[in-house]
């Protein structure tokens, strides 16, 4: 199985963001929010770095 960098951002992203949530909260509620949350803000970085990086890399 190959991936591409994006499908490995968001399978990272989507594996740590839910590990955070079971071991950081305790209702389920919060879990969700923040395992949301979490993931959403590591993708946004991701790419965002991403965009920073790309005028270097030509």
């Amino acid at each position: 199985m190959v991936l591409t960098h994006f499908q490995a951002i968001i399978f990272f992203a989507a594996v740590v963001s839910t590990a955070f949530a079971f071991h950081s909260r305790q209702l389920p509620r919060e879990r969700a929010f923040y395992a949301v949350k979490s993931f959403v803000l590591f993708v946004g970085c991701a790419v965002l770095i991403g965009w920073l990086m790309y005028p270097i890399s030509r």
